[in-house]
């Protein structure tokens, strides 16, 4: 007889990993767009012949984010709850499926054992399809709500490269300085999974917030906005003055004061499009790993589907053995469930927009002053 344990077992580890992809993508996307929703057209600090055309661009970039984030971001956020909200009904369902072949263990001919048996069983499959039902209405939505992220992503660098033409610029200058902010962006979260472990991924609240790097120099204040998720477990908040932060931070400085004025307002206009083409990458990410979530949903329930037609065909022999199979099956399948369950746990996405003013050289108090004064913002009034 086949197992419905082992098919659960088989499929776990495939349905964690797509989950936590998914979880992994969603999350970059929210910190994408809190930046984004920080992003206006910049201050020159020379006359650049296709300006007007780029701040037009920009705004209307800004707008399709704004479109894309209301229409689909909540949504895209609610799934993995949405699947875990369905765990006490399958718990349910595994209790009436065992309780009903202990009674087919004590009397074979039961009369009624085989049929709460039977609907046990059905409630199971119907429910683990949902999942992937459920999944699958939010592809729904993605598919009908047309993403032009890419599409401005685009038209914004096409936008930018006219500017560019006829300026004296030091592009190795503006390469040096993107590889400084991501060389500061990626020790943020590395604090940032620092933080998330030490409670697990359900006990943190994942504070999306952007940062400022604010360079005073020949040209005045020139501020670089920079990704800054800020995660909170416990009490625990991230600290912006640490020792290699510092020295991210002086580097930027150092680049940006040796930079001249043109270089300047390109690398303004060259960090605003990488940023929406890396915004609009991940939008279309996020996607592909739903699908994959779907995939590992739907080929779960093929399995148990497989698994639960062999267990009512053994129904049919009218053996107490065989019952104490079926039984000891759902038994370790209900153990198995719970794993699943488990994981799956870890994978919520709790996510809050904080409209908190970061800023670098902040320690992990005076960060978490600022975040619990801030307000927090809903994931429709970001853009607001």
């Amino acid at each position: 007889m086949s197992s419905l344990a082992n098919s659960i077992r088989k499929n776990s580890k495939r349905l964690s990993e797509a989950q936590e992809s998914y979880r992994s993508s969603v999350e970059s996307v929210s910190s994408y767009m809190m930046t984004v929703s920080k992003q206006f057209p910049p201050d020159y600090i020379n006359p650049l012949s296709n300006q007007e055309a780029f701040n037009s661009t920009l705004r209307e970039a800004r707008g399709e984010a704004k479109q894309w984030n209301e229409n689909v971001m909540d949504e895209l956020i609610s799934v993995p709850g949405n699947i875990l909200h369905d765990s006490s009904r399958v718990s349910s369902a595994f209790d009436d499926a065992v309780e009903a072949t202990n009674k087919l263990i004590e009397n074979p001919n039961d009369k009624y054992a085989p049929e709460n048996l039977d609907d046990s069983l059905a409630q199971l499959l119907h429910i683990f399809n949902h999942e992937s039902n459920q999944v699958q209405g939010t592809l729904e939505l993605l598919e009908d709500t047309k993403n032009n992220l890419p599409l401005i992503a685009v038209q914004l660098k096409d936008a930018a490269f006219d500017c560019e033409e006829g300026v004296k610029y030091d592009q190795g200058k503006i390469d040096e300085l993107q590889r400084s902010i991501s060389d500061l962006e990626q020790e943020i979260a590395s604090l940032t999974r620092d933080i998330v472990g030490l409670g697990g991924a359900e006990a943190a609240l994942f504070g999306v917030g952007a940062a400022a790097v604010g360079v005073a120099g020949p040209f005045g204040l020139i501020t670089w906005i920079v990704l800054a998720p800020a995660a909170v477990v416990a009490g625990v908040y991230i600290a912006l003055d640490s020792e290699k932060i510092k020295s991210c931070n002086k580097q930027i400085e150092s680049i940006t004061n040796s930079m001249d004025g043109y270089t300047i307002d390109i690398a303004n206009l060259q960090i605003s499009t990488k940023l929406y083409e890396d915004l609009a990458a991940q939008s279309e990410q996020a996607k592909d790993k739903l699908f994959e979530v779907q995939a590992a949903w739907a080929l779960l329930a093929s399995d148990l589907a497989n698994e639960i037609s062999d267990i009512k065909n053994s129904q049919k022999e009218s053996q107490g053995r065989r019952y104490d199979l079926v039984h000891q099956d759902l038994v370790d399948a209900q153990a198995e469930w719970r794993k699943v369950q488990g994981q799956a746990s870890l994978m919520n996405i709790n996510l809050k927009y904080s409209a908190a003013n970061l800023k670098f050289g902040m320690s992990s108090a005076q960060v978490q002053s600022a975040v619990e004064t801030a307000q927090m913002i809903s994931v429709g009034d970001l853009f607001d």
